[in-house]
């Protein structure tokens, strides 16, 4: 791969995406190259979040995006072991593009217990939301998994609310997004653009979760404010005057 990405430039992003994963691991692991990012983003991100949750009333999502998906629900964990539950209340996670459940789950799951994940989904009360695709080769359902399709209808085995895991159905909306559990399946390519939304065309794979509707909504529902039932954005600063 680095031989690769040294004569062909265009490459240069497979070399990327090695040291990432090579470099989410402590140095006992591999020796001779940069220290584990995971061991000081984890920590920090925590602590970034306990300073805004000082300011009461404030909300906090953690989003994360492929790889950054793992730093992000591990610092929520964290967060959730250590944190007060009027204080955890006001946390909330937003992955997209995750390879947490397919991939590393499945090779390490010392590091991502079943169980432990099934607690945070738990103890997050619904403010666990993941950002997926059909057409997303790297990124993948985060919490569920054993998909289905029978009679048009989306199944799968995912966490439940009370804890544990079990049998979900999914829901569809209006903007054609299917959420299942946590995890919103989003339509790609997006529907033509409406002029109140970000949009981009063809077929968006593993890129710019951002730039579809469905992030805002999932940002407001991470954040414990529900989710707009006319498809519109969530008003996430409802304390902020109308005009500056």
């Amino acid at each position: 791969v680095v031989y690769t990405a040294a004569r062909t430039p265009q490459r240069s992003r497979h070399l990327g995406a090695l040291a990432d994963l090579v470099c989410f691991w402590p140095r006992a692991a591999h020796p001779t190259v940069p220290p584990c990012y995971a061991l000081k983003v984890v920590p920090e991100l925590a602590a970034r979040a306990r300073e805004h949750l000082a300011e009461p009333g404030t909300r906090v999502v953690l989003s994360g995006y492929n790889l950054g998906s793992l730093l992000t629900i591990m610092a929520a964990a964290r967060l959730a072991a250590e944190l007060p539950a009027a204080d955890l209340e006001r946390v909330g996670v937003l992955t997209a593009g995750s390879p947490l459940q397919w991939g590393y789950q499945r090779a390490f799951p010392a590091l991502l217990p079943q169980e432990a994940l099934e607690a945070l989904f738990a103890d997050l009360d619904g403010r666990w939301r993941a950002l997926c695709r059909g057409t997303d080769i790297f990124g993948g359902g985060v919490t569920t998994w054993r998909h289905e399709v029978s009679d048009r209808q989306l199944y799968g085995v995912g966490f439940q609310p009370e804890g544990g895991s079990g049998p979900l159905k999914a829901k569809a909306d209006e903007n054609g997004v299917l959420i299942l559990g946590g995890d919103h399946w989003l339509p790609d390519p997006l529907r033509g653009p409406t002029g109140r939304h970000r949009w981009a065309p063809g077929v968006l794979r593993h890129q710019d979760y951002v730039v579809d509707a469905e992030w805002d909504h999932a940002v407001a529902m991470a954040a414990g404010l529900g989710k707009p039932s006319n498809g519109e954005q969530g008003l996430l600063f409802g304390d902020f005057p109308g005009k500056l």
